[in-house]
């Protein structure tokens, strides 16, 4: 299972089939490179045939996915498309330069050299320090307080952040403060639920339970008991 964890991704599987179940669901091909856009709610994803399988994954700082891509990003919320549909011909070959390639360590500089040459548009000062707000105050900021810092109306934020992450400032933040429990989870699960520092990120208990049900699919005591090492491998960063 992946959780929300506000970035970007790009997954490239390989050596087998991986199909992911949602609101729908996709079976890839080997070496064929997605795009996934941000979520908002938990995904499964899980190899078809049940063999051992290889993906290579990159994320990306919600601050510059953006410099990376041309498209409005909130038209991949929540789904995964191919992403030789946005760019073309070059990702064919880059695809077709991955089949051949005879080591993950060679995909892996192969789609890195891509990527610097994809790093085209300039910096949006104002819409990285938005990000960096949310994330210093780890995602316990009200839209009024981010407006009075950044000197922007919520409308043109919610524009900003539509446009260059595909979700709005207050989804965003709910991602990041969600996440604050869940990496303490994957690492303290017994010692995350006894700190009082998490549930101050929420106004009671109930918020938090909601909150957590919402991006996590499931309760906290039940997702300490889950078996979720793809996911974990996909959240860190």
């Amino acid at each position: 299972m992946i959780v929300p964890n506000g970035r970007i991704k790009l997954i490239i599987p390989f050596n087998d089939v991986l199909t992911r179940t949602g609101t729908s669901e996709i079976y890839s091909a080997g070496n064929r490179i997605f795009l996934v856009g941000i979520i908002e709610a938990p995904r499964v994803v899980n190899d078809q045939k049940q063999n051992p399988s290889g993906t290579i994954g990159v994320e990306f700082n919600p601050a510059f996915a953006y410099r990376f891509f041309p498209l409005d990003f909130a038209g991949i919320t929540n789904n995964i498309v191919l992403l030789s549909h946005i760019i073309g011909g070059e990702v064919n070959d880059l695809e077709q330069s991955l089949s051949l390639a005879s080591t993950v360590e060679i995909k892996m500089d192969m789609l890195q050299q891509f990527l610097l040459k994809q790093m085209k548009q300039e910096e949006d000062t104002v819409f990285s320090h938005c990000i960096q707000k949310i994330e210093t105050a780890k995602g316990q900021i009200t839209m009024s307080e981010l407006e009075k810092a950044m000197g922007y109306t919520g409308r043109w934020l919610n524009m900003k952040f539509k446009e260059r992450l595909g979700i709005s400032p207050k989804n965003f933040a709910g991602i990041i403060r969600f996440n604050e429990i869940y990496k303490s989870l994957n690492t303290h699960p017994i010692r995350v639920f006894s700190q009082k520092e998490f549930y101050d990120l929420y106004h009671d208990q109930s918020h938090f339970i909601k909150d957590f049900k919402k991006f996590a699919g499931m309760p906290p005591a039940r997702l300490t008991k889950a078996v979720n090492d793809f996911g974990k491998t996909f959240f860190k960063a």
